[in-house]
């Protein structure tokens, strides 16, 4: 386990993750499973149905160039597509996973190498070029939780 990378784009279940995104956006709900930080498995059992709504935030690590992949033709009619990226310093990055890998203690060995040798290249690589692609750059210490509920509320108050 400790040799495979959970943080790149090829840990992600691309094609279900697209024809989710495209489903929503048709205004057909769909049934997203469970993903267990701790054992990097998904269980298909467990899962939770999200309903279209009139504003979709969909966040995570490859969030804007998955949407970008999967929205292309919907984006000249149907919706508008803000990409936002929440952006902090490496030493915030590195203190907010070393605190999640407190909880989870999901690397086996030596969780410094793995920052160094597996995360921060993969976010140098692969998240931080998103940055380029977003309408909207938000340079923050707040942690992504707390950003995506104070976007919730601002787009949709009626339903905070």
């Amino acid at each position: 386990m400790a040799q495979f990378n959970w943080d790149s784009l090829e840990s992600f279940d691309v094609a279900r993750i697209k024809a989710a995104l495209h489903d929503l956006m048709s205004s057909r709900p769909v049934s997203v499973p469970h993903y267990d930080k701790v054992t990097h498995a998904v269980d298909r059992e467990r899962t939770k149905i999200i309903v279209p709504a009139s504003v979709l935030i969909f966040e995570g690590l490859h969030a804007i160039e998955l949407a970008m992949r999967s929205l292309d033709n919907f984006r000249a009619h149907t919706i508008i597509l803000t990409a936002v990226f929440i952006d902090c310093e490496a030493r915030e990055r590195r203190r907010r996973r070393t605190e999640q890998e407190l909880l989870n203690k999901a690397v086996p060995g030596d969780f410094a190498k793995y920052w160094q040798e597996r995360c921060e290249p993969t976010f140098l690589a692969q998240i931080s070029p998103q940055r380029s692609l977003a309408n909207l750059v938000i340079n923050s210490p707040w942690s992504n939780d707390a950003i995506t509920d104070l976007l919730a509320r601002l787009t949709c108050p009626s339903n905070t």
